[in-house]
This record gives C-alpha cells, structure tokens and sequence, in this order.
C-alpha cells in the first residue's frame, strides 16, 4: 500500500466465471476499510488453459471493472526493468534467464527499504514463490542454482549487524521441531527462502 493507493492482487490458475464479482466484493471490503485509499485491482492469470474470463461488470445500475492480465502475454524483460518493485517481483512468476542474480538484485533492492515495507515485499515474493510449480523450479536448479552462496549471504546488508548465526539457529530450531518445509520456514521468520536452504543443506 502505498501513500493515497492500495494495490490489489489475485492470482488465479483457472478460468473463473465468477471472478468479476468476486473482485468486486474484495473492492467494496477494502473500500470500507480504507474509504480515503484508490485501489488498484488485477488478477494475473496462472494457467495453462487459454485465458477466458471476464474483467468487467456492466449493468444498468452498475459498471465495474478491473485489470486481467495472462502471465504469458507479459514479457519478463518489461517487468525486470521496470521501476516499480511490484512489477520486479512479479517477473519471479516469468521465465527469468538468470535466476541467481534475480534474487540477489531482488534482495538488494529489499534492504534499502524501511523494515515494514521490506517485510511486505517479501512476503509477496514468498507467496508468488508457492505459485511455481515445484518440477519447474527443480529445472530452473539444475540450469543454475537458486541458492545464495556464503560469501553472499555474509556481505548482504539484510544479514548486518551480527544476526547471521541467530538466524541460522531459528531455521535448524524449527525445522527440527516441526519439520517444515523452507518455504513455511522463510515465510514465518519472514527470512529469503533462498537463506533458508541454504542452511538447511548445510546442516543435513
């Protein structure tokens, strides 16, 4: 949410008869919550099947409507060069050339911000995550890791400040407790998935 605007977005991976209405019910709720606030509504489309819902609703007494993008028709270059981190974020969902380097940029990009946006941001990029299929991410691996290396993981400004091997300590403690996965880890300890791997490879 930025000063004035709230964006909102759904993600979807089927075609949705419904998704109209449903959008604008998720409009007036957040309208009520914060009547001073413009919103910004999109759903970015997931799936395989060619995209057929509706982006609008026009009635006599009503006109709604929306943005409905297909991930497929966005070209993950426009994304990673845009200025807004939003965008930046949302190429995770493209087919990114160098992944390495798009997480390092990304979390470059993440530590310069206040904490409470930072923390917003990565949530976001942990959610949009969980919406790769797991056999792709495994290609995406095998061509070129998703891992920060420890010289990196040291010299990044999230990790400053001594908090390296108290971060460390959290993700061995509860994984061991309840083996999640790094993922749940990542998201809880609000901690870049690709950290939490990484220890959790180092301490198998």
């Amino acid at each position: 949410m930025e000063d004035g605007k709230i964006f909102h977005l759904e993600l979807q991976t089927t075609n949705d008869k419904n998704m109209p209405f449903r959008m604008l019910e998720y409009y007036t709720l957040i309208s009520q919550k914060y009547p001073s606030k413009d919103i910004l509504q999109m759903v970015l489309y997931l799936g395989e099947k060619p995209l057929k819902m509706e982006n609008k609703i026009e009635k006599e007494n009503l006109k709604f409507s929306y943005i409905l993008k297909d991930i497929k028709e966005i070209k993950c270059e426009e994304l990673l060069e845009s200025e807004d981190l939003t965008d930046k974020i949302l190429a995770v969902l493209c087919d990114v050339k160098n992944p390495s380097k798009y997480f390092r940029d990304i979390l470059t990009e993440l530590s310069k911000l206040p904490e409470r946006k930072r923390r917003d941001y990565l949530k976001k990029l942990l959610n949009l995550l969980s919406y790769r299929p797991m056999e792709e991410l495994r290609k995406e691996e095998n061509k070129m890791p998703l891992t920060i290396d420890k010289e990196t993981i040291k010299k990044h400004p999230l990790f400053k400040d001594g908090k390296l091997e108290a971060q460390k300590e959290a993700v061995i403690n509860l994984h061991k407790k309840t083996g999640w996965d790094s993922n749940k880890i990542a998201e809880v300890l609000e901690l870049p998935v690709e950290f939490v791997k990484e220890v959790l490879k180092e301490n198998q």
